[in-house]
């Protein structure tokens, strides 16, 4: 009886671990954002401005359930050299080189988040994102980001009258968001912000430009950030996923964006930041009615061998003895 309670138990315990192991349909996040012709005139070469600091950094992260959180990756350059970085990776893999800013993790378990920026920014650089994640394993989480603090900061100063400084380019984004079961949750995130700091009042500028060849908006000069901080709606989207079938499919083609700023005589401080980051988790698994169905079959059958065992007399003359 022994031998059969434990045949019972350890067939239930496959076919019911082999459910929890294996999620068949993953939930998936993908998020990136590039920006191409990336040019900021007016403050480079302009004999009216002299520039004190410019920076350039990007970071980026990973993880994933059980497996250790990737080594947070950063980098520093400037605006002639631009920056580029190592990708953070986390989860089983197999992973891309760094620097692929295509779809590579369909099909593929692990998380990745990577960025980088080429070329001058007084003629025109390039830069890219990318957060992707697949997750196929119930009960688990995992996240990326990349370019979360991701900024172009500059100092300088405007030595007399008014002098425009304009910040334009071309971007693109995609978000991606599915799942595969109810219990699953799959989001990603793009954002873009952009303002200019009066360091002599404290205030921020007003900023006057369009995105995605839409109408001339300006931001409200003053100390509130929220205010004046440019951000396009194309490029501050959320994507999610919670249904099978019902998540987020965004593409948007590469559109023109151009920001200027009228600056009399005083010292500034520009910042760009841009990000792109998403989350997964999935549900821990319920068996299937097949698994409940072998359970419970053993578990019959379990009862009949107990049941035969008093009417044959053996189970009392075990407990007499």
């Amino acid at each position: 009886m022994k031998k059969l309670l434990l045949g019972t138990v350890a067939l239930a315990a496959v076919v019911m671990g082999a459910d929890r192991d294996a999620h068949a349909v993953p939930a998936y996040a993908y998020a990136e954002m590039q920006f191409t012709s990336f040019a900021l005139t007016g403050i480079f070469g302009n004999p009216d401005v002299s520039t004190l600091i410019t920076n350039v950094s990007l970071q980026d992260a990973a993880t994933y359930s059980a497996f250790p959180p990737a080594a947070f990756s950063s980098t520093n350059g400037n605006v002639l050299t631009g920056a580029t970085m190592k990708q953070a990776t986390a989860g089983p893999g197999l992973f891309p080189a760094s620097n692929v800013f295509t779809q590579q993790m369909v099909g593929q378990n692990g998380t990745r988040g990577d960025g980088l920026i080429v070329g001058p920014l007084a003629g025109g650089a390039t830069s890219n994102l990318v957060a992707e994640g697949n997750l196929a394993s119930f009960g688990k989480s995992a996240t990326s980001q990349a370019g979360s603090t991701t900024t172009l900061s500059a100092k300088f100063t405007v030595a007399s009258g008014s002098d425009a400084v304009t910040l334009s380019f071309n971007a693109s984004d995609t978000l991606i968001a599915s799942v595969g079961a109810l219990g699953d949750h799959a989001s990603d995130q793009l954002s873009a912000s952009y303002n200019i700091l009066d360091l002599s009042t404290g205030d921020y500028v007003a900023i006057c430009g369009s995105s995605a060849g839409g109408p001339i908006t300006c931001t409200t000069a003053g100390s509130s950030v929220n205010g004046a901080t440019v951000r396009p709606a194309n490029l501050n989207l959320p994507g999610s996923a919670t249904i099978p079938g019902l998540g987020t499919n965004i593409h948007n083609a590469s559109a023109p964006y151009s920001y200027t700023a009228l600056l009399p005589t005083g010292i500034y401080e520009l910042t760009l930041a841009d990000g792109a980051s998403d989350s997964l988790s999935t549900a821990p698994a319920v068996p299937e009615p097949a698994s409940l169905t072998v359970f419970g079959v053993g578990l019959l059958g379990l009862a009949g061998a107990v049941r035969r065992r008093w009417k044959t007399g053996v189970g009392w003359r075990r407990s007499k003895t």
